[in-house]
This record gives C-alpha cells, structure tokens and sequence, in this order.
C-alpha cells in the first residue's frame, strides 16, 4: 500500500477525538499546532497557535492492483505523525524526522540525490531527497531517482 499525503514533520499528543495539539517544525524550531481532522471528507488542517492555516489537505492509500481510497482519520493521523520533510534555512538543508532535526547539506554538497537510513525501534526508513527538498520514504527499499515525480 502507498500512501500520498501532504508535506510537513510533526509528533502528536492526542487531546480529542478528531482535533489535537502537535508539534511541527517550521523554521527549523518545532512548533505548538492544531490538527483537525474532518471524518466526513478525510481531510485534515493544521493551524499555527493564532489559528493561521499553515497546511491543509487529505491523502489517499493505493493498493497493489492501483485501486485508491480516502485515508481514514487513524491513517491520517499515523502518517503525520510518521512524515519527513525538509527545510532550507540559511544555505543549509535539514531533514526533518519526528522530533529529530538532520543537517544533510554535505550529504546534497556534490550530488543531486541522497539516500538516509533511519532506524525507528524495530524498523528501517529508507529515505530519498532530492537537492530541491522533495522526499521520497519507503519501509522496504530506497526510492530510485527516475521513480520522484519531482524530477
């Protein structure tokens, strides 16, 4: 199953059914935030503690035979707390990872591509970045440049 979400790092503290206060990087510190999740649509919004949208969208699981479905608001939740993103602040590039923060600007110095291993308890992250910032993650194997949709 893949699953297609919108893009930013955040760790949750569940305060509610379907709206609850997390942390977010932006700007490179993380940051107090509210995500709701809209269980009629699947959608999600995150607001800045003024109540300034920050992102908002919804996501969808893909299976094996291409078949795609609106992510409930457990999946949506799981892959926000589970998103990689990065940041360029300042003539560096950063991974972001939970509440984890990476300068990979050597790792993208001399190359257009990276690959990150990160171990989360028992499992791999395969993680593939793209000199631009686009992020691609994956359980099982790194993605391969010609599969970013960001080239």
């Amino acid at each position: 199953m893949v699953l297609i979400i919108g893009t930013s790092t955040i760790y949750a503290a569940n305060i509610g059914s379907i709206q609850r206060t997390i942390q977010i990087w932006m700007h490179g510190e993380l940051t107090d935030a509210t995500l709701t999740i809209d269980e009629n649509n699947r959608t999600y919004s995150i607001k800045d503690p003024n109540g300034k949208s920050i992102q908002s969208g919804g996501g969808v699981a893909i299976d094996t035979q291409g078949h795609s479905r609106a992510l409930t608001p457990e999946e949506i939740m799981e892959d926000q707390e589970n998103m990689v993103s990065t940041e360029k602040i300042d003539g560096h590039m950063y991974l972001y990872y939970k509440d984890q923060k990476y300068d990979i600007t050597n790792s993208l110095a001399h190359n257009t591509y990276t690959y990150i291993t990160l171990r989360d308890g028992k499992k791999n992250l395969y993680i593939t970045v793209v000199k631009s910032g686009g992020v691609a993650t994956s359980e099982d194997r790194y993605v391969l440049p010609d599969e970013l949709s960001c080239n």
